[in-house]
């Protein structure tokens, strides 16, 4: 399957992987996903539920998966568990490549090479329905 090239957008704050990942997947700006959002996102950070709320503003619905077997041909927000954290972590997937929107390693790697490096445990994916 091809997918469309994605515009790179790093998060901004210390909690915002969320409008970063969102506005790439939607294809919109920064500004524009995060005026999707219904609360302080940049401080509070999101829930995927929360997430799933504001691409449907954006009109871009996305579903919720806990499917990984499929990785390399979907575009989606993966929910990422970390080791030894208190909060998760938001990346994009984009045909089998992972984006890191964190700008402190704001990094293009390999799924499963990210997976295993960082040993992030993988809690839910949101897929644009249109890429289903």
């Amino acid at each position: 399957m091809h997918l469309p090239a994605l515009q790179i957008i790093a998060q901004r704050y210390h909690s915002d992987c969320s409008v970063a990942c969102l506005a790439m997947v939607c294809e919109v700006g920064y500004e524009q996903a995060l005026g999707a959002f219904r609360h302080n996102v940049c401080t509070e950070g999101a829930y995927l539920k929360q997430i799933m709320a504001a691409a449907r503003c954006l009109r871009t619905p996305l579903r919720l998966s806990h499917r990984y077997d499929k990785i390399e041909d979907i575009t989606g927000i993966l929910d990422l568990k970390m080791p030894h954290r208190r909060f998760n972590h938001l990346v994009v997937v984009h045909g089998g490549l992972v984006i890191d929107v964190d700008p402190n390693c704001h990094t293009l790697w390999d799924y499963d090479t990210y997976m295993t490096t960082y040993t992030f445990k993988p809690i839910g994916l949101l897929v644009r329905k249109d890429h289903l």
